[in-house]
């Protein structure tokens, strides 16, 4: 049934670009690889004295904050994007499985969500929840978010908010927040910083490392370039001042980056951005994310992580989590 549906779809879409027609075909047509996870984490053996991180694939982090558990943008379906009249999601599918099913995750204190996009607010993984959990999101969001949850809170950049002595707070990213119709859809987007007086770690959700006005980011979605954009460390090199006054504080001890799909060059940063950004901002560690789990541009799967290790070099072990289901304990 997906199938014929997917060939229909390539068929409305005649019109669209080759590059959207063939997004269409590589992810509903052919057989894409599908990989399982080599690691599977047990949050059920983590410490509640430690601060413990997994990749869960895509941009979910799935973190025991010294006995807070903290997951972002839960994405756990088999598809990205609206559910079918027969209960599925129909869209991207995803390439690594999940390492954990939801119940394995065990009771989740606070749930972050970065922005509305399909690929990071996913509706079938947040009706899951219960009202054990709480829910921080961008403002603007409230209408899409399921009602299921204890609490929900929508924080502004700049804004914070306490639970278990860990402050959450929100800052500006480069991105753009719409779930449906128009770019100016007016719905908030953000990354955070989660913090106690032990540690402090930068979800940064998804983000371009360059500043853009929304008119230029709009052009560039719909028409993406011919191939895929290089690094241009001299241009990078003129960067750093608004992240500086983003992120203020003195270093991070886990940076969570995305690294991928950088093909939408003015939308998401590059490994070598990221690498940039990571030490901008004095990070101990970097979780890279936002890769190996769904085809969204051309940008071939392992490549990412094999820019970002060339990029750190002699510091490749400041990269941890660097597969899914992997797991890492941040040491002081």
């Amino acid at each position: 049934m997906i199938k014929y549906i997917a060939m229909l779809l390539c068929v409305l879409l005649a019109g669209c670009s080759p590059y959207s027609r063939k997004l269409i075909e590589w992810n509903m047509l052919r057989p894409t690889p599908y990989y399982d996870c080599l690691e599977k984490p047990e949050p059920g053996q983590w410490s509640d004295d430690e601060v413990t991180v997994s990749w869960l694939g895509h941009a979910t982090v799935l973190i025991n904050f010294q006995g807070t558990t903290i997951i972002t943008d839960p994405m756990l379906s088999k598809r990205m994007g609206p559910k079918t009249l027969f209960g599925n999601n129909i869209g991207i599918r995803r390439i690594t499985k999940t390492p954990l099913d939801f119940k394995e995750l065990g009771a989740i204190d606070i749930v972050l969500l970065s922005h509305a996009h399909c690929d990071h607010w996913d509706i079938p993984t947040l009706k899951k929840f219960d009202k054990t959990t709480e829910a921080i999101i961008p403002v603007g969001n409230s209408d899409i978010t399921p009602k299921g949850f204890g609490k929900t809170t929508e924080l502004s950049w700049g804004k914070s908010v306490n639970i278990n002595d860990i402050t959450i707070t929100a800052f500006e990213v480069e991105h753009w927040g719409y779930r449906t119709g128009s770019p100016n859809t007016p719905r908030g987007f953000n990354g955070y910083v989660i913090e106690n007086k032990n540690c402090r770690i930068a979800f940064f959700g998804d983000s371009s490392y360059i500043d853009k006005d929304a008119t230029y980011l709009n052009h560039m979605h719909h028409n993406p370039p011919a191939q895929i954009p290089s690094f241009d460390i001299s241009k990078a090199e003129l960067i750093p001042a608004y992240w500086q006054n983003r992120l203020k504080e003195p270093y991070y001890d886990l940076c969570i980056l995305p690294i991928g799909d950088y093909y939408y060059r003015f939308n998401h940063m590059n490994p070598e951005e990221a690498w940039t950004l990571f030490n901008l901002v004095n990070g101990r560690k970097i979780l890279p994310i936002h890769w190996r789990t769904f085809i969204l541009s051309p940008v071939p799967i392992n490549e990412p992580i094999e820019r970002l290790r060339k990029a750190a070099g002699a510091e490749q072990s400041k990269i941890i989590c660097d597969m899914p289901g992997k797991s890492a304990v941040l040491k002081k």
